[in-house]
């Protein structure tokens, strides 16, 4: 079936506040070529509303894309969309500029480090989007201003809907939620896929990203907080070692014996008696002081 495209919307007018450009429907589409990256110099977005992908950009994020995902396209950013090898895939497209929309990137609402969102009822807000556009204004300036203004104002709400706290999620601050992610229920096993999906990353992205900013893999980070872990309650409390490994994710006493000494240097009861040791000596120092 070859491609066809549907023109909802072209303009070159513009006002203080920007310009829409272009809308569209594509049907059945192979995407861009995906053996290089292409920058606009203007914003766009793309509504993906049929089919399965990729995104990914100069600045190396990567993501699956899927029904329901929006791409967010920035005038200074080479990137690349499509679907995947031999498939096609259905989308809408708009295509937009002007300082309305960098209010936006500069409220922290449109950002390049979270280029895909995703939103509920995605053909909605692609028919209020369209509707915006192709609502009877004329073609006076007054006209143009209240078209650009409805456009940003329903980008402006579609952003805030998608996000946690109104404003978008830096791959730094998905980063740092991870953290959290990886240092919790350690007497489970991690679920590293599940963990980079809650934070909004694929995960090749989420662990490249992760190991660049921490210093360390998922799974080295999460092994040291659960070293840490058991550190502390060998030091603060009477369980033993079974109790220890049960708590903080071993199969048994064993593992994580042998564990706890590839990582410190030292056995869990020589550890445990020289920090008691330690404290010892500090409180009776502090004693006859």
């Amino acid at each position: 079936m070859k491609t066809k495209l549907t023109s909802l919307f072209h303009s070159k007018q513009s006002c203080a506040l920007g310009q829409v450009t272009l809308a569209g429907i594509l049907m059945q589409s192979p995407g861009m070529p995906r053996d290089r990256l292409r920058l606009y110099g203007t914003y766009a977005m793309t509504l993906i509303l049929n089919g399965t992908g990729c995104y990914r950009d100069a600045n190396g994020i990567e993501s699956h894309l899927t029904s329901g995902n929006v791409v967010l396209v920035f005038p200074d950013i080479a990137h690349n969309y499509a679907p995947y090898p031999g498939g096609v895939w259905d989308e809408s497209y708009f295509v937009f500029r002007g300082p309305s929309i960098d209010l936006l990137r500069g409220a922290g609402l449109m950002c390049h480090e979270q280029p895909v969102i995703r939103v509920q009822q995605l053909w909605n807000w692609h028919s209020s989007f369209t509707k915006v556009l192709t609502d009877n204004y004329g073609d006076d300036p007054r006209s143009v201003q209240l078209r650009v203004s409805r456009f940003s104002a329903l980008l402006a709400e579609m952003l805030i809907e998608a996000s946690v706290d109104g404003r978008c999620e830096t791959t730094q601050t998905s980063i740092e939620r991870s953290r959290g992610l990886l240092s919790a229920n350690l007497s489970e096993p991690a679920r590293y896929l599940d963990i980079a999906q809650r934070v909004g990353l694929q995960y090749e992205t989420f662990r490249k990203m992760f190991t660049r900013q921490c210093g360390m893999s998922p799974n080295r980070f999460r092994l040291r907080k659960r070293i840490a872990v058991a550190a502390d309650l060998l030091i603060y409390t009477e369980m033993s070692n079974r109790e220890i490994a049960d708590n903080v994710g071993f199969s048994d006493e064993f593992a994580f014996s042998k564990r706890f000494r590839h990582e410190t240097g030292e056995s869990p009861k020589q550890y445990r008696m020289r920090k008691h040791l330690d404290l010892l000596n500090s409180d009776q120092k502090n004693s006859i002081e």
